[in-house]
């Protein structure tokens, strides 16, 4: 795992006395800085049997990419917070350069840096932005940056033009790839059972559902209810 050679309580300490300074005086590059010292810490951080990108396992070892309710406990926690810090602080000067800084963290392709910039245009309430990550299926399918994208379904399917939230509905209606399923189930050495799957289906439907059950239309909000009645309340919590 990537560790600083010294104290992490000094590391973190040297990076903020300088943060600023090194922002001020020129703010691209120390956005390429902090990008380039969180992939090369997650690379590091990686032994050589696991997949190449975009699969960093953040979404195990960072739970909320913007929960602040620890203190940051190691080197990828300090360089995730401090290069949040950083596009905060320059967007904050200079939106004009949103999707300029956007897309240096999605042409990482490492998931930590589309939840990083997921977090951003939730901070900064760029609707149009949001409302074409919420129509990305890929975003919707994908339980790596899952955590990230609900933060985003919850506060805005709301304001999503009708269309598109029928469709994120319709994507629910048609449940989990049952290719995809059998595929895993078969390199388990499982048999494909058809009850299984219905019930995979199930849960799959009500994990996705609970999220923005109160945002639903009434015949949503059924569905929700009798999925909550047959397999329990699904509790969800969620950090900014």
């Amino acid at each position: 795992k990537a560790s600083p050679k010294f104290e992490i309580y000094f590391y973190k300490k040297i990076i903020e006395e300088d943060m600023d300074l090194l922002i001020q005086s020129d703010y691209n590059v120390t956005i390429e800085v902090f990008l380039k010292f969180l992939e090369d810490a997650i690379i590091i951080s990686r032994s050589n049997s696991q997949n190449s990108k975009p699969n960093d396992f953040s979404y195990i070892w960072r739970q909320y990419i913007s929960d602040s309710q620890f203190q940051s406990r190691n080197l990828l926690d300090i360089l995730i917070d401090k290069l949040i810090y950083v596009c905060i602080q320059v967007l904050s000067k200079k939106p004009e350069e949103f999707e300029a800084v956007i897309e240096k963290l999605i042409q990482k392709e490492w998931h930590v840096f589309l939840r990083i910039a997921f977090h951003l245009a939730w901070k900064f309430n760029k609707v149009d932005i949001i409302e074409k990550i919420l129509i990305n299926k890929n975003y919707f399918e994908e339980i790596c940056v899952w955590n990230d994208y609900t933060i985003l379904l919850k506060n805005h399917f709301e304001s999503l033009q009708l269309p598109n939230q029928e469709l994120i509905l319709k994507w629910i209606e048609d449940g989990p790839d049952k290719v995809k399923y059998e595929k895993y189930q078969k390199h388990n050495g499982q048999e494909i059972d058809e009850e299984e799957f219905q019930k995979y289906s199930d849960n799959w439907k009500h994990q996705k559902i609970a999220v923005f059950h109160e945002k639903l239309p009434d015949k949503w909000k059924n569905f929700y209810l009798l999925l909550a009645e047959k397999y329990g309340i699904m509790e969800h919590h969620e950090f900014h």
